[in-house]
């Protein structure tokens, strides 16, 4: 236990934790709309429930997680500020590209919650219909 108190005080590990956890805030949100939808229009499979989390949730948050972690370790390694002469400028850059694919992440989700929200004003309340 003491281990992972060590590493959780690194700043950008927490930085990490709390992002993927807001992601898996999100896909449940996602996960929970799905299945309600599914349920009212009686579509409910359970395969599919599984196939959301496995193609959508797990790559995205998969692929940020490697991306945080490479860049925050090889920063110290490389010397990104020292070669472009700016610390500040190769943080910058450091960390663009994990943000880009946070930001696709939160982008692929909250468009599948809002793609589930708007079918929920198309479904026939009584089955006729309308």
């Amino acid at each position: 236990m003491d281990t992972l108190n060590t590493i959780y005080a690194v700043p950008w590990v927490k930085e990490l934790v709390a992002k993927l956890l807001f992601v898996l805030l999100l896909a449940a949100a996602d996960a929970l709309l799905g299945v309600i939808l599914a349920l009212k229009t009686g579509t409910f499979e359970w395969e599919r429930l599984g196939n959301f989390l496995v193609r959508t949730v797990l790559p995205y948050s998969a692929a940020y997680t490697v991306v945080h972690v490479c860049m925050n370790l090889a920063q110290p390694l490389v010397g990104i500020g020292d070669a472009i002469g700016s610390e500040q400028l190769g943080q910058l850059l450091n960390g663009a590209a994990g943000n880009v694919i946070y930001a696709a992440l939160i982008i692929g989700v909250v468009a599948s919650l809002f793609r589930k929200l708007a079918k929920f004003g198309q479904i026939p309340q009584n089955g006729n219909g309308g």
